[in-house]
């Protein structure tokens, strides 16, 4: 699940349960120049996650052992490629699906509360958890509607997302400066789902069963 290239282009990352038939998924790294994978290099990843503009940090989440009232949360951690080291960044947040701004000097991530999901922001973590003083809602859905894999765009302030009601899934961007949702792609017959910005910010790829089979799409 969800393949990503290193911001230099010389790795993939990409999240696999291997050859066990059950269990949780964990990031794997493959090396592009080898052809062959390196090493695990973080265990249990859950979902999407996001590289560091300069590649240096992998933000991530991460289901935790249930709580006293068996409840499973997902948090947030973020990896730190150089030291090979993980710092927790939130705790009971219900936080998953990261990411960094096109800067680096902010993240967006989703969270679940009553069964809605929303987007959120934050400044980007410094090595401690985050301080929930900072963290502010973006989006105000209150229907159970859901978001999944936000992507923030490498030169704009706008994030890129999959919505979901329904079934179906949607694309949607959002100013992040004036909160503005604008449906890219919005058709009660067809899924869309997945998007990315190129990295000159200029596309969108993502996935699309339009002709009945899943294909990928530049818009």
């Amino acid at each position: 699940y969800n393949p990503q290239f290193s911001p230099d282009g010389k790795k993939i990352t990409y999240l696999s349960n291997k050859e066990y038939d059950y269990g949780s998924t964990s990031m794997f790294v493959h090396n592009v120049s080898s052809k062959k994978d390196d090493e695990l290099m973080i265990a249990s990843v859950s979902g999407s996650y996001g590289w560091s503009p300069d590649g240096k940090k992998i933000i991530f989440s991460r289901r935790n052992k249930p709580n006293i009232h068996d409840a499973v949360v997902f948090d947030l951690y973020e990896y730190d490629v150089t030291k090979e080291e993980e710092t927790q960044l939130t705790n009971g947040l219900r936080a998953h699906a990261p990411a960094y701004s096109g800067d680096g000097k902010m993240i967006c991530f989703v969270r679940n509360f009553d069964g809605t999901q929303n987007l959120f922001i934050s400044p980007a973590p410094t090595g401690q958890m985050i301080n929930k003083k900072d963290i502010k809602q973006i989006t105000s859905f209150t229907n159970g509607e859901q978001i999944y894999a936000p992507k923030w765009s490498p030169i704009a302030n706008t994030i890129v997302f999959d919505y979901s009601k329904e079934d179906l899934r949607q694309i949607a961007e959002i100013n992040v400066d004036s909160r503005e949702v604008t449906f890219v792609f919005s058709d009660p017959t067809i899924d869309f789902r997945s998007p990315v910005y190129s990295k000159d910010g200029a596309s969108i790829y993502f996935s699309s069963d339009k002709t009945g089979i899943y294909n990928i799409y530049k818009y």
